[in-house]
């Protein structure tokens, strides 16, 4: 199912995505609240507050300017329920809350990750890619991202977060035991 999507500061600005990924109010859905908490370890608390915006510059996928500001793409991905769409989450998550636990302001934290990346890039001579991989908060967002990607290869988890035919409750019950399944066996290699 696909949700209609805007958020409440820009009602211009309305597109779509997986119903079950992002509700009508730009919040995350609970079971993927809870999957998040669960997987990454931020608190709930603070990814219920989350409000996404579907604005981004079209050459991203997404992006973070700062406290509460993701910005998504819904043309990123062929599909609106792609997967992938479940790493991307995760990565912006990620930089959000760079952003929020740090005492710097948003602006100055954004100008001295890109500013790192430019000195990599034209000083250091590396690609553009490598440069960027090179960020800290890149590091530490893909990082998260290929955890929810790994993840996502082997439970699928949004077979279950896109059935219609569970109620909210029983998809936060399956995701937790899948995420803790997950946890443990990573815990023992």
């Amino acid at each position: 199912m696909l949700s209609i999507v805007s958020h409440p500061d820009n009602n211009s600005q309305i597109s779509m995505i997986a119903e079950w990924m992002i509700g009508n109010n730009g919040r995350l859905k609970k079971p993927l609240v809870m999957f998040y908490s669960e997987l990454i370890g931020l608190s709930e608390e603070r990814l219920k507050t989350l409000v996404f915006r579907f604005d981004t510059r079209k050459n991203n996928k997404a992006e973070t300017w700062g406290v509460n500001r993701i910005r998504l793409n819904p043309d990123a991905y062929a599909n609106t329920d792609d997967p992938a769409w479940l790493g991307t989450i995760a990565h912006e998550i990620t930089h959000e809350y760079d952003y929020y636990q740090s005492s710097f302001p948003d602006f100055l934290i954004r100008f001295w990750d890109r500013t790192g990346i430019k000195f990599r890039e034209f000083i250091l001579g590396m690609p553009h890619e490598k440069a960027y991989k090179a960020s800290r908060m890149e590091k530490q967002a893909f990082a998260v991202q290929a955890v929810i990607m790994d993840f996502v290869r082997t439970y699928s988890p949004q077979k279950i977060l896109s059935d219609s035919t569970l109620s909210e409750q029983e998809k936060v019950e399956l995701v937790l035991k899948m995420a803790e399944e997950y946890k443990s066996k990573k815990m023992v290699v």
